[in-house]
């Protein structure tokens, strides 16, 4: 049982208490099975509080309140082989005062505290590295996050996924590489549709005086895909960068 307890106090708001209660059970080496209950908070930023630009299309909230999250949390692992791992995450999360930027009845931007806000979801994993020092580790997530209006949060995908393996190649050196796949999300401007990436990696071994090289690729297929854009601009979403070749070298005195 670990149980822990923070308090806060901010010059502008009242004492704030953070308490985390976690039970741990393992019935056997290889079985991990843990129940989490814990409460944080988070104070509005300068920006969030009184940023306005004239009254153009942003103004201003110094009466803003802190946003509370409560999270409870069931999780199993499990242990495999010499170096595998799997585990699943059941998770609920329950915040009020939201701090989320909205547009007033004067088409006015501001930030507001939205009066509360759910999500739930569930989160497989794995991982194993074999022998030959070759790994791989991937996870799926599904989650549904909802304001107290029934409205799905803004940019927050149903699924996540995630893939990555490394292998030595020779010599010391090592590929790797990962597949990030996020589904559509809610924009404020409408929405925006979901994409996959790949990224590679080739690494030199570390060596004393002449150190490390990394040769990468991101977006190896040259995806076009894009992030919801916030209401202060009039793009729907905003484009990110195709495919990026960077080269690294890495030297410690």
């Amino acid at each position: 049982l670990n149980m822990a307890l923070r308090a806060d106090k901010h010059s502008d708001y009242a004492l704030a208490t953070s308490p985390r209660i976690a039970l741990v059970w393992q019935p056997s080496s290889r079985l991990s099975l843990k129940a989490i209950v814990g409460q944080s908070y988070r104070v509005p930023n300068v920006y969030e509080r009184y940023y306005n630009d004239g009254g153009i299309s942003q103004k201003g909230n110094p009466d803003l309140k802190p946003e509370f999250i409560r999270t409870t949390e069931l999780a199993a692992d499990y242990l495999f082989a010499a170096k595998g791992r799997v585990g699943i995450s059941l998770y609920r999360n329950s915040i009020r005062d939201l701090i989320d930027i909205v547009t007033d009845s004067s088409g006015m931007a501001q930030y507001q505290n939205i009066s509360r806000a759910n999500a739930h979801g569930v989160e497989l994993s794995a991982e194993n590295t074999w022998e030959n020092d070759v790994s791989l580790r991937g996870s799926i997530a599904w989650q549904r996050s909802k304001q107290s209006d029934g409205l799905t949060l803004v940019d927050s995908p149903r699924w996540t996924g995630k893939l990555v393996f490394g292998l030595p190649i020779t010599h010391g050196w090592r590929a790797s590489g990962e597949f990030i796949g996020i589904s559509s999300r809610r924009g404020d401007n409408g929405p925006v549709p979901g994409y996959g990436v790949i990224n590679l990696a080739l690494n030199s071994p570390i060596s004393r005086g002449y150190g490390e090289l990394r040769l990468s690729i991101d977006n190896l297929t040259n995806r076009r895909y894009a992030d919801p854009a916030s209401t202060s601009l009039i793009q729907r979403s905003i484009v990110q960068d195709g495919r990026q070749i960077n080269l690294r070298w890495t030297l410690s005195f």
